[in-house]
């Protein structure tokens, strides 16, 4: 304990002398221990933790599958799912889907997210509402009574907390429920989080083919994923033999939560994100062991002395690594503060949609990885100088004096050596951000097929109770959009089922013409309900016929539109005006082809589209598409009044520019870019510093040398050449590592890559022009000052 605290006392002398050299090292480390905490904050929740659910290793997705179409993960009808829940043994299922509702009957309307759930979701979760009850079995079904959970944040926000609410009445979607529980503090939906729970409603008259539900299952105590799998296979095979016109080819599908929430792109961005940290953290580790290797030069002197009056090797090692553990301390308790700005900025990088990142925090956890991070990283870079400057002899010390040596060709030749890894490791991670930004680049000139700027979009949702029919709901859109159009700065707008990345509303349908598919092998194809108006403010191009008009009603002959993706799966090169599509319910004729859009991002390939008339519809979410004169935000309050006006009870939502909608689908790709983006700056920064301080100090040390050159007639451009030289020669190496390592690297980004070859040539001819211009610059200087030395100076330096 004695050599301990004085070695720590000897450490502290010994570090204060050193302030450039300490706040160098201290700053380095903060910033890879603290990147590397911030990354880790997001791996642990997405990647190790369990769930926050009891027994969470027992809870799993369950899906129809139908191998036949290759869909594995499909959404359930609801009388199949009854009959699984009803037959299974081995797991108890629970049913959801995601609705929204409107809040009214207060001081202002509002758009509730809503989870319609069977009345046993709780159990199957594994939780009690902090107050009250949940729903009981009888209120699932059709004419028990509305009755609803609140969520904490809708309780306190909008009740105040008070415990009175149960037993409450409020107005959903203008509809009275009562209030029987509040959902406890922070607890998350596995799939997102609702601000409202209502049971489901079965009336036992579902349709089967109607597949819009989720299934969550709990495996029973003793059964395993494999047992409930073939459970379900089992009497899916029954349903299909009771139910051959819905049911035929399908089957179910289980698939753990876990790797169901946090899928593919979660693991492998997971996966990227903690290599390229852990490279950063290597790179500031090798920038202090290289502040070390030259502090410990100067102390050859001390550590032979020392030596000479019995410190044994192991003694003065363990001292130097004292002194390195302190540095790593120093920079481990600057780092929170890092981690915590990077911590804020990581889940501010993360969409909404990202499941449980509000659990992305500087924990218990989390704090202890930084404390291991932070005593591994003293090893790491102080292994290496406390060995070197602990092996000096004295008598190799005192013939160094006054010579100009560097700390003898073997410490050179490490410092050296290190600045390559950092150079090489940085190359790696430049290369990778370059290619996510070349991806986002590429994505950003995808063409599609509709217009983005100057448009405004929101969404309303009527109810059943105030609007019961076609003529209550299109007496409603048209006053909507007539008073939407009057509104100054306004161009034109339209109306549609589903706005761009909202998703979509597939149905079954045939050709009369062609001959008619098996039972369960109908072709499907999305369904857009829109206005007229609405292909005009999204500037989607008529390309054969004629568009959709107001004489196209519900005492018409049925018309339609397709796109061009439509037509191609039918009519290739053919003319398909004129032509029929046969759905459940009707046979509209096509009187008009229209350009493809990528519906749901750059990403997503033209899908076969059918656009009927919403007016002939019952669509009552519709959401308004407004293509303005000039910036869309600058109508958005009149907008908002204007719609109060026409109904006060019905809230806008989902208010944003169409750019906006786009930034948001694009959020989750853009993470990558971001995180790549910022740690490959970093490495790039460090490893411009580590090539300037090694050449820096090398003139430094090399005072003697350049006097003499000068002395003998060397002029100053010589000098320059040589160090830059120098520089540039480690520089260019540290590329060529980095370059080959790319080569092999970079191929794991290749699912996160957009029209982006991970061995593109731009993005490896850019970083390595960069880091070779850099590695020029961090020499230039220290040359210039090598230029400078006085030979006088030089020869009375020691």
């Amino acid at each position: 304990m004695d050599n301990l605290l004085q070695d720590l006392r000897f450490a502290l002398r010994s570090i204060r002398s050193s302030r450039l050299i300490t706040a160098a090292a201290v700053l380095s480390l903060a910033l890879g221990i603290g990147a590397t905490t911030a990354i880790f904050s997001a791996v642990d929740v997405f990647m190790i933790r369990p769930l926050p659910y009891p027994g969470a290793e027992r809870l799993v997705s369950v899906y129809t599958a139908v191998p036949d179409r290759g869909w594995t993960e499909a959404s359930s009808a609801l009388p199949d799912i009854v009959d699984w829940r009803d037959a299974a043994g081995s797991i108890q299922l629970a049913a959801f889907r995601s609705e929204g509702m409107n809040l009214s009957g207060t001081d202002r309307p509002e758009r509730l997210s809503a989870l319609v759930a069977s009345a046993n979701m709780p159990a199957v979760i594994g939780f009690q509402p902090a107050v009250g009850r949940a729903f009981l079995p009888e209120e699932e079904l059709d004419g028990a009574g509305q009755v609803a959970m609140l969520s904490d944040g809708l309780w306190r926000d909008r009740f105040g907390s008070d415990p009175a609410v149960v037993g409450s009445t409020i107005n959903l979607d203008g509809l009275t429920y009562s209030v029987v529980g509040v959902l406890p503090p922070k607890f998350q939906f596995p799939q997102g989080t609702y601000d409202v729970w209502v049971p489901w409603q079965v009336t036992g008259e579902e349709d089967r083919r109607s597949q819009s539900w989720n299934v969550l299952g709990r495996l029973s105590d003793g059964a395993t994923i494999e047992q409930a799998r073939d459970e379900l296979g089992r009497i899916a095979s029954g349903l299909e033999e009771a139910f051959p016109e819905s049911n035929q080819g399908r089957t179910t599908n289980l698939v753990p939560l876990r790797d169901d929430i946090y899928d593919e792109g979660f693991r492998q961005g997971s996966l990227i994100s903690s290599v390229a940290v852990v490279l950063v953290l290597l790179i500031a580790c090798a920038n202090v062991a290289n502040l070390l290797l030259a502090r410990g030069a100067g102390r050859r002197r001390e550590m032979a002395l020392r030596g000479a009056l019995g410190a044994g090797r192991r003694r003065l090692a363990r001292q130097l690594l004292t002194e390195s553990l302190l540095l790593s301390l120093s920079g481990g308790i600057l780092g929170v503060l890092v981690a915590l700005f990077g911590i804020k900025g990581l889940v501010s990088m993360m969409p909404a949609f990202f499941p449980q990142r509000d659990l992305v925090a500087l924990d218990g956890r989390v704090l202890t990885f930084m404390a291991a991070a932070t005593v591994a990283s003293a090893f790491i870079f102080g292994l290496a100088p406390s060995l070197q400057v602990s092996s000096v002899q004295l008598r190799d010390a005192l013939s160094e004096g006054g010579r100009g040596s560097s700390g003898g060709a073997r410490a050179g030749r490490l410092r050296r050596g290190l600045v390559l890894a950092e150079v090489s490791l940085s190359v790696v991670l430049l290369i990778s951000a370059a290619l996510m930004v070349r991806t986002y680049a590429a994505m950003k000139e995808v063409d599609l097929g509709y217009r983005t700027e100057n448009v405004l979009t929101a969404r309303l949702s009527l109810p059943e109770a105030k609007y019961p029919d076609r003529e209550a709901l299109n007496a409603f859109w048209r006053e909507a959009l007539e008073r939407v159009e009057a509104i100054p700065g306004v161009e034109i707008v339209g109306a549609t089922s589903t706005i761009p990345t909202y998703g979509n509303n597939m149905t079954y349908y045939g050709i009369p013409t062609e001959e008619p598919a098996p039972a369960g092998q109908q072709p499907i194809v999305s369904i857009k309900y829109v206005t007229p108006g609405y292909l005009e403010a999204m500037e989607i191009e008529l390309v054969r016929g004629r568009a959709l008009e107001e004489r196209d009603r519900e005492d018409t002959a049925p018309v339609v539109l397709i796109n061009e993706a439509m037509a191609r799966r039918h009519w290739d090169g053919a003319d398909p005006l004129g032509e029929l599509v046969a759905f459940s319910a009707s046979t509209p004729e096509i009187v008009g082809v229209v350009s493809d859009t990528r519906e749901w991002g750059p990403e997503s390939d033209p899908f076969p589209i059918v656009y009927l008339n919403a007016y002939t519809s019952t669509s009552r979410t519709m959401g308004l598409t407004i293509r303005t004169t000039g910036d869309p935000h600058e109508i958005l309050d009149e907008f908002r009044t204007t719609m109060l006006a026409l109904d006060p009870d019905q809230p806008l939502y989902d208010a944003l520019s169409m750019e906006e909608v786009m930034r948001e689908e694009m959020g989750g790709s853009m993470v990558m870019v971001k995180i790549l983006g910022v740690l490959g700056v970093l490495a790039f920064l460090l490893a411009v510093v580590g090539v300037y301080g090694v050449i820096a100090y090398s003139v430094a040390r090399r005072t003697q040398e350049m006097g003499v050159r000068m002395a003998l007639g060397a002029e100053r451009a010589d000098v320059l050449r040589l160090v830059v030289f120098q520089g540039t020669r480690m520089g260019a190496t540290g590329v060529a590592i980095g370059l080959l390592l790319s080569l092999g690297v970079t191929r794991g980004l290749s699912f996160f890559l957009f029209e982006v070859d991970p061995l593109d040539p731009v993005a490896f001819g850019s970083v390595a022009v960069v880091l070779l211009a850099s590695a020029v610059l961090a020499s230039y200087f220290p040359a210039l000052k090598a230029t400078r030395v006085d030979p006088v100076t030089a020869f009375r330096a020691d």
